[in-house]
């Protein structure tokens, strides 16, 4: 059998690229192409002499993890404080889970169609599982950055009330009559106003004009109270409430103010 070392080290130099490139992602760390491609080189080499040494299971076992560490070390960057080493801790945990899920997902391919687990039908499995990996990445990072400007609120009308989770939005300026216009879900909506959001005359009801993307908007309106608690304090507001057909995530029913949080007498 010839093994042709050139292609054991581009393969292995790829490989460890691409687990080093989504251990670095996972932790949102910035990416040093440099330091990436030195850290995939030195992995690179040692899948081409590791095979030449002579070593026991536990040694062995050793090897392969401090080298795990060390490429991990070379991607990551200077490691200066106590916070930057637990970041390069969590990023060689990634890089080792990310490797041993890809192996143990390949060598279950290959076991399951070994007349197909050629080299190819493997590089696709792999290609695969890396673009699932970074769109799930992607969709992680996505709610966290939904969830860290969602509030727990409750919505006031007439003495009744529901709590809903709130999403700060920094592009909603709607404004009626010097107060703001939060927008509800519909099952919100019907949470709160009740039969009374149906029935003629049953609360007042104004209008509103809004410039959305499709164009312009003619907006109902209800007007009554919202509760926000923050870290710091609960904040009591007077607002408009709209309703919005649209809401369609389910981390919050409720739109907030972009001003929501600053003093009544602030706003102009």
């Amino acid at each position: 059998m010839t093994v042709y070392i050139e292609y054991v080290f581009a393969e292995n130099f790829l490989l460890d690229g691409v687990l080093l490139y989504l251990s670095l992602k996972a932790i949102h760390q910035k990416i040093y192409w440099k330091r990436l491609a030195l850290g995939s080189a030195f992995g690179g080499i040692f899948s081409v002499v590791f095979p030449l040494l002579t070593l026991p299971i536990w040694a062995a076992l050793v090897c392969k993890l401090c080298t795990g560490f060390l490429l991990c070390f070379f991607a990551f960057g200077r490691i200066k404080t106590k916070k930057e080493w637990g970041r390069y801790a969590l990023n060689a945990i990634f890089f080792f889970l990310f490797t041993f899920a890809f192996g143990g997902t390949l060598m279950g391919i290959g076991g399951s169609f070994p007349e197909k687990a050629s080299p190819a039908f493997v590089f696709g499995g792999f290609v695969f599982l890396t673009c699932v990996l970074i769109e799930l990445i992607k969709k992680v990072y996505q709610k966290r950055a939904v969830e860290n400007f969602v509030y727990p609120c409750k919505v006031l009308f007439r003495g009744k009330g529901a709590a809903a989770s709130g999403f700060y939005d920094s592009g909603n300026f709607a404004i009626h009559n010097n107060l703001p216009v939060c927008f509800l879900s519909p099952d919100l909506a019907f949470d709160v106003f009740g039969e009374e959001l149906f029935a003629a005359g049953g609360m007042e009801i104004a209008k509103t004009k809004i410039k959305t993307m499709s164009g312009e908007k003619t907006l109902r309106l209800f007007k009554g109270e919202i509760e926000i608690k923050t870290a710091e304090k609960t904040i009591n507001r007077e607002v408009y409430f709209a309703f919005s057909g649209n809401m369609l995530s389910r981390e919050y029913k409720l739109i907030l103010h972009s001003r929501i949080f600053e003093e009544q007498g602030e706003r102009g």
